[in-house]
């Protein structure tokens, strides 16, 4: 991933990641491979957080037996993602790849990614794994942002950028 290749918890650790982004290509050949994070994993309770947080731009490549996601490769169970989004410029894997998310292990569900958005157009992938929402790259960026990503934040966290994606007020990436 981007941000980190794994995060991985147990024993009733929870791991919170927040106004957090990456940019620019993530591959992997063997492992699982996201513009955010490769792959949760979580055992004996423990869990993974990430709010308002994203991926911009760049290629996202997995191996020809692996799976990427243009936010996450693999989603573990007790991984809660929301208020986020990834907008690759490709999404690449030798399995079916995801828009936000790939796929899942064990017990993961598809409601626990809420209020998030890919950009569907730019990364040419129209299946992900959970709820995440699918937006055309004219409906994510500029001012068009704050009426199609409603669940942002904006003027809180986030803020719209004239033909670009939005940015983290606290956190901005220029």
């Amino acid at each position: 991933g981007g941000f980190v290749g794994q995060i991985s918890t147990s024993d009733e650790t929870v791991v919170e990641v927040s106004e957090s982004f990456t940019t620019g290509n993530v591959t992997s050949e063997e492992g699982r491979a996201g513009g955010f994070v490769g792959r949760t994993s979580n055992f004996l309770g423990g869990g993974v957080i990430i709010t308002d947080s994203y991926h911009k731009g760049g290629e996202v490549v997995a191996g020809p037996e692996t799976t990427a996601g243009g936010f996450i490769g693999r989603l573990g169970q007790e991984t809660q993602i929301s208020n986020s989004y990834a907008a690759a410029s490709l999404v690449e894997s030798g399995v079916q790849p995801g828009g936000f998310v790939n796929t899942r292990s064990g017990a993961a569900e598809p409601d626990q990614i809420t209020d998030s958005y890919w950009d569907e157009e730019a990364t040419g992938v129209t299946f992900t794994f959970g709820e995440a929402e699918p937006l055309t790259t004219e409906q994510m960026t500029g001012p068009a942002a704050e009426d199609n990503m409603e669940a942002l934040e904006f003027g809180v966290i986030w803020t719209t950028v004239p033909d670009n994606y939005p940015d983290l007020l606290d956190n901005p990436r220029d």
